[in-house]
């Protein structure tokens, strides 16, 4: 019993401990810049647009939100010009479904609409952004896309996963519960209840035979917590790792003193290759304590797709053990496909703080006394002060915009990668940078643009407020009572011709902006 409760108390207290962290082989190229920019995802905001694309939206249609680059969720109005019912429509006007929902919900290219039939029975409905009806049912249900191409349904207690093409795999008999989360992995299911703590991996094989579309998914693995605590996760190329951890006082790699006790731990690791069925036991650096990457099925799909790691990387917690065995804290790492540590986060500072662009870290919460900080690759702090409370805004084209209060109100500055202050801190607000420009408000509400070096190069009399339009180099300009966009050298993307903006945002590699032009709306893709 004394086992079961240390190693529940072991995962407690790693989301509460912090630690430091041994010497890294030398033998291994990483923790360098180079090694970043391998990891991490290039994420800068040096977009060059330079067209733009209309489309008018049928008499009494209002756009509502993108689904996808082909089509968006709409909603009728009535003559009171108040909304009615939801549907979904795509980007050249024609009405994909029709809009009877009081609501619809999405997520990634999956989504389903809610309504009484009759205005007594409860339907809903799951749809493909296509527009193709998957399911109806007169169960309330939850949805969670895996992919494009694999969304999971939780109705009634249980979870069922199916494609796009209204293929079912889970039968009534091999149904998992309603605590299963799921993600797809090259054509593996993998799965983990949350309630019982166990990890499950199934093979999905399409059946084309028959009038009712269906599959199944043969389980190929499963890890119970009856025996240890598992950690699993993909690694791409048919391999998963699988991170075994036991209570051992004979035989330990480590241990845990709670409250005066110790507690004795053993951990196995393997790379399992699902096709094989082979396990490759290897040897970690550090002991494990979670795994999260774009396969994790803990994540929702719009998590994985916001990590700022590539495929073939995963962020882990790992304990970090003194040299008489104890483990003494955790910190946050990177491994590579085949468990090599490659990338170490600054110290006390969790993966989620901290977001990594170009062999920079930047962090708006950045360990232990500090507000903000930037830091190089090697965690090596280039900027971090402790005098007043900074916030992370952005970092981009190379500067690192920053916030703090000054008296009683908010005042923006900005460095270099040097961590030079190329701006002082005397601007109510400053975007991010867009091709080594940014869009300034200084505190008598006074509009322009600063060059890289932190130069007022020009003043903008027309501007007109709209949220996230600047993060994007672009700000929405007024002419004769009317609103266009125009980017930061001056320059029109969008002629200034319609009565009000409604919609702006970034979708996959255009924005999308939504004007009204009378009782017309129009969609303006930017590319």
């Amino acid at each position: 019993m004394k086992k079961a409760v240390g190693l529940v108390i072991i995962i407690f207290m790693v989301l509460v401990a912090f630690g430091g962290c041994k010497e890294p082989k030398e033998s291994i190229p990483r923790y360098t810049i180079e090694m970043g920019r391998e990891v991490f995802l290039f994420d800068d905001n040096d977009y060059a647009w330079t067209e733009s694309r209309e489309v008018a939206l049928p008499v009494g249609y209002r756009f509502f939100e993108p689904i996808d680059d082909n089509s968006f969720v709409c909603c009728q109005v009535n003559s009171d010009s108040e909304i009615s019912k939801y549907g979904i429509m795509d980007y050249d006007g024609k009405v994909l479904v029709e809009c009877k929902y009081d609501s619809i919900s999405k997520s990634g290219k999956f989504l389903y609409g809610e309504y009484y039939e009759n205005d007594e029975a409860y339907k809903s409905e799951v749809y493909y952004s296509d527009g193709v009806k998957l399911l109806s049912t007169d169960s309330h249900i939850s949805l969670k896309a895996l992919d494009d191409e694999f969304c999971a349904l939780y109705y009634d207690g249980k979870s069922q996963v199916f494609d796009k093409n209204g293929c079912y795999y889970l039968k009534d008999n091999t149904a998992m519960s309603d605590t299963v989360y799921y993600s797809i992995c090259d054509g593996y299911l993998f799965g983990y209840d949350t309630e019982s703590k166990d990890w499950f991996i199934w093979q999905l094989i399409k059946n084309f035979d028959g009038e009712t579309p269906y599959g199944f998914a043969v389980l190929k693995n499963v890890f119970s917590s009856a025996s240890c605590i598992y950690s699993v996760a993909y690694l791409g190329d048919y391999n998963f790792l699988v991170v075994e951890t036991y209570n051992n006082n004979n035989d330990y790699d480590y241990y845990e003193t709670i409250n005066g006790t110790k507690y004795y731990v053993l951990q196995k690791t393997c790379i399992l290759n699902i096709q094989t069925g082979v396990s490759e036991y290897i040897d970690l650096e550090y002991p494990i304590l979670s795994i999260i990457n774009h396969y994790s099925p803990t994540l929702t799909y719009e998590q994985r797709l916001q990590l700022n790691i590539k495929k073939g990387y995963s962020e882990v917690n790992a304990g970090i053990i003194s040299s008489n065995g104890e483990r003494t804290g955790y910190r946050f790492f990177v491994i590579d496909n085949k468990g090599n540590f490659v990338i170490r986060y600054p110290e006390k500072m969790s993966a989620t703080a901290m977001r990594f662009i170009d062999g920079y870290g930047f962090a708006g919460g950045a360990g232990e006394g500090y507000s903000a900080a930037l830091y190089y690759m090697n965690c090596e702090p280039i900027w971090q002060r402790t005098d007043r409370e900074y916030y992370a805004q952005s970092f981009s084209s190379g500067r690192y915009v920053l916030s703090c209060s000054i008296g009683d109100k908010p005042k923006y500055g900005v460095l270099d990668s040097d961590g030079v202050i190329t701006v002082d801190f005397k601007y109510s607000y400053i975007s991010p940078y867009v091709a080594n420009k940014a869009l300034y408000r200084d505190e008598n509400g006074e509009i322009g643009i600063l060059n890289a070096d932190g130069q007022e190069i020009s003043q903008i009399t027309d501007y007109v407020a709209k949220p996230s339009v600047t993060s994007y180099g672009m700000y929405c300009y007024s002419l004769s009572e009317k609103v266009g966009l125009k980017l930061f050298d001056g320059s029109e993307i969008v002629e200034a011709k319609y009565s009000e903006m409604t919609f702006f945002g970034k979708y996959e590699d255009r924005i999308i902006a939504v004007f009204t032009d009378g009782d017309i709306e129009k969609v303006v893709f930017i590319k």
